[in-house]
């Protein structure tokens, strides 16, 4: 842990939180929250001269990874995002109160030929993905199944509006109304191959800033209705 005085870096002291950590997002100047293993979350005191940290979500109450978090407009409810379409808000206490997108599977033909390419061949993923009739049901069924599910792996809220944008592994990005978690629109980033959307910023409520995996960046505009 560090602070920064004078345009300096200054050592705080280092905390051990006995779990992987993929995230980190500051709810205000004195408090900042850590999310990652097995879904994980615990609060950082910046006030204290060694910072000390209490568990806010105890290890495997998701069972799935925290790959990011993101705190909205209003400041009360934190967004965290991860693997296997984990998509929660939790309230400043830590208590999840909504979830979004549960059990959303990948929606582009790359990201589908991906996540079947270990479990079809070519000839039947397209088939799947492009003339769906030429397979029988239970083979269609089976394909759907082992589609699972799309891992979320950045996210950011917009800073005055109720927009949640969140990066998937399948190199799309969700535009999310944080109020009722329905899905304004997704778009197609990394075209024709997958490749995560590895950070998202917002310039303003219409503009962010996208970058993915495979050195992409890109700024898009944004329009809701």
């Amino acid at each position: 842990m560090f602070t920064i005085k004078s345009g300096q870096a200054e050592k705080l002291g280092a905390l051990s939180t006995a779990f992987e950590l993929y995230s980190c997002v500051f709810l205000d100047n004195d408090t900042a929250w850590l999310g990652g293993e097995n879904g994980s979350v615990v609060e950082v005191d910046l006030r204290k001269t060694l910072p000390v940290f209490k568990e806010l979500v105890p290890r495997n109450r998701f069972s799935k990874h925290i790959n990011g978090m993101s705190v909205s407009n209003t400041g009360r409810k934190i967004y965290s995002i991860g693997a296997r379409s984990h998509l929660a808000e939790m309230n400043r206490l830590g208590k999840v109160t909504r979830v979004f997108l549960p059990g959303r599977q990948p929606q582009t033909p790359p990201g589908i030929r991906t996540a079947l390419s270990q479990h079809a061949t070519d000839q039947a993923i397209h088939r799947y993905l492009f003339n769906p009739s030429l397979l029988g049901r239970k083979v269609r069924a089976e394909l759907d199944e082992l589609r699972g599910q799309n891992d979320f792996v950045s996210c950011a809220h917009a800073p005055g509006m109720p927009i949640l944008a969140v990066g998937t592994e399948e190199g799309t990005v969700l535009l999310v109304d944080s109020r009722d978690g329905q899905l304004y629109q997704e778009i197609e980033v990394s075209k024709g191959a997958p490749g995560s959307i590895t950070a998202i910023t917002f310039l303003s409520d219409g503009e962010l800033v996208v970058m993915s995996y495979d050195g992409i960046i890109l700024f898009l505009s944004a329009k809701y209705s």
